[in-house]
């Protein structure tokens, strides 16, 4: 039977009996923040489908060749940007696992810049190498990193490894 059958059913009935009827359509996650607007340069720009950040802050809306954190970490790796390797990642940063596979990027990214990765040397290749694959050099990025491809169990070590900057963000 409908949705729609079910209900008018379960009205009628409530209505014969003097009761009432609860609904609840859609419960949030406990992560998920309302629409909001914030104001950019004098303008109200919508920001209720930034995905949420580690902090409760709001990951940037950026496009995919400025996530230059996200790249490092999956350019060279087994299986690449792949759902389930986001959703490693996203584990691996005590990040929600939820949303479009953009959203997770976006959140990866902006928890990464908040953990300072771009800065960080203990992983290949460095951002200046994405950096240039974006600029045009893919063809040399390849040729130096041919023999480079990490696992996706060492990415999420080394990801669960990288500090934490403090609470108040100093």
């Amino acid at each position: 039977m409908a949705a729609r059958s079910l209900l008018r059913r379960a009205l009628a009935h409530e209505e014969l009996t003097g009761g009432h009827v609860a609904l609840l359509f859609w419960q949030p996650p406990a992560d998920w923040a309302p629409f909001v607007l914030v104001p950019d340069n004098d303008d109200a720009t919508p920001q209720g489908d930034s995905p949420v950040t580690g902090d409760g802050g709001r990951a940037p809306e950026l496009s995919e060749t400025e996530m230059l954190s996200l790249a490092r970490v999956t350019k060279r790796l087994s299986g690449g940007d792949s759902k389930s390797n986001l959703e490693r990642i996203c584990a691996a940063l005590s990040l929600t696992r939820t949303g479009s596979d953009l959203k997770k990027k976006r959140r990866i990214e902006a928890e990464l810049r908040r953990r300072c990765f771009p800065g960080f040397d203990g992983w290949t290749p460095t951002h200046d190498d994405i950096r240039s694959f974006f600029a045009g050099g893919a063809e040399g990025f390849y040729k130096k990193y041919e023999q480079t491809v990490h696992s996706v169990a060492a990415a999420e070590r080394m990801l669960r490894e990288l500090p934490s900057p403090p609470a108040d963000g100093t």
